[in-house]
């Protein structure tokens, strides 16, 4: 494996060295969205307030799907290329919502900006979790924070962990905009029609109840913190609001391949497929996780967030958990037993008081403008 490595940075440096002949183009900017899955997360929301402004620039997009639809103005360009190395290569600024694992030697005049993909993770991650991580990860990590110009922020817990746990150079600058992807959130409590429009494509009635079920992936592929009763919690549920109740399961986009092993019915669908996960926070009335990020996104739009940490113990010894975890607003089960009574005892009014102690403990920035936030500064790099 060393040796294949070997052999791939030989061939980028080499590539990389070439390539410093052509020229910058100073209005190119390319993106990539999870290591070229496609048009999504918060690169997508910068590129469309870019392209809502009018704003002259070429915007280019790496994915390895090359059927993926994209709005007129965004150039396709096939993933890990030679194409995208030299759209790389020549492009003033990079966006990424996810380390850079493919990418020429980053020139002194160009720009990376890390949107991240997610809000602050209560995972232990980079630095404090540097014993769980194996070498390549940790190389890879740190080349990346030595190149990153700026990385947006979403709250004061997310900005802390930056300045801690991550291994960014000292001029980077920490953007405290909020997640860009977010502001489809925030407008979303203004407006039901896309709430509805997304549950009529789902096939969900709009008097019925959704609920998301959407864990982090395990570092050891271990299905264990899966097993959910989906039946029992999904009966639940029912009981508890009158009404019928779909559940929409969505792994982790890493460990897509493992929704193969969960039954599902015609009300227990799979989703894992479903392009854009903020779209299913906006669709969903209710969340069920573990220790992903996700639970963020529903407690922005004030719906109810459950905890089903089945493999607790076992994940702690793995991976390791930061203390905020342990003060979540959220009913946290470790069994589905306890998550089934979790939800027949949910009392909406002792959950919205208790969430709002925490986020005035723990503030966000998400005000619903981080895409114009980004662009902004993208405007005054790239005059």
């Amino acid at each position: 494996m060393d040796v294949i490595r070997t052999i791939k940075d030989i061939r980028n440096e080499t590539l990389s060295a070439m390539l410093r002949l052509l020229p910058i183009q100073k209005n190119k900017i390319v993106f990539d969205s999870f290591i070229g899955q496609g048009y999504k997360g918060n690169p997508k929301y910068i590129a469309e307030e870019i392209l809502r402004q009018g704003l002259d620039y070429d915007l280019v997009w790496l994915v390895t799907d090359e059927n993926t639809e994209f709005p007129e103005g965004i150039r396709k360009v096939k993933y890990a290329t030679l194409q995208a190395f030299i759209e790389l290569a020549t492009a003033k600024l990079w966006i990424f919502d996810c380390r850079g694992v493919f990418h020429p030697r980053k020139r002194k005049n160009q720009i990376y900006i890390h949107t991240g993909h997610s809000p602050f993770g209560v995972k232990r991650s980079e630095q404090a979790a540097e014993d769980t991580l194996d070498e390549s990860y940790i190389r890879e990590a740190k080349e990346d924070g030595r190149i990153t110009t700026a990385i947006i922020s979403d709250g004061d817990c997310q900005t802390n962990q930056f300045r801690t746990a991550f291994w960014l150079n000292e001029n980077a600058e920490i953007l405290k905009f909020g997640l860009p992807r977010n502001d489809s959130l925030i407008k979303a409590m203004k407006d039901d029609s896309l709430r509805l429009n997304i549950r009529e494509k789902l096939g969900v009635g709009s008097d019925d109840i959704l609920v998301i079920y959407a864990p982090t992936l395990r570092d050891d592929q271990s299905l264990d913190g899966y097993k959910v009763d989906f039946n029992g919690v999904q009966a639940a549920f029912e009981k508890m609001t009158g009404k019928r109740c779909f559940i929409g399961i969505r792994l982790h986009p890493v460990v897509r391949f493992q929704s193969d092993e969960i039954e599902y019915s015609d009300t227990i669908i799979n989703l894992t497929s479903y392009p854009d996960p903020q779209e299913l926070a906006i669709a969903g009335d209710y969340v069920i996780s573990d220790y992903s990020t996700v639970v963020f996104d529903y407690a922005l739009l004030h719906k109810p967030v459950f905890i089903c940490a089945l493999d607790l113990k076992e994940y702690e010894e793995m991976r390791g958990l930061n203390k905020e975890f342990y003060e979540y607003p959220f009913p946290i089960s470790k069994t589905n037993e306890e998550l089934i009574n979790d939800v027949k005892a949910f009392n909406a009014d002792v959950y919205e008081e208790q969430v709002n102690k925490y986020f005035e403990m723990y503030p966000i920035y998400d005000e619903g403008d981080a895409s114009e936030k980004t662009v902004e500064w993208i405007k005054n790099k790239l005059k």
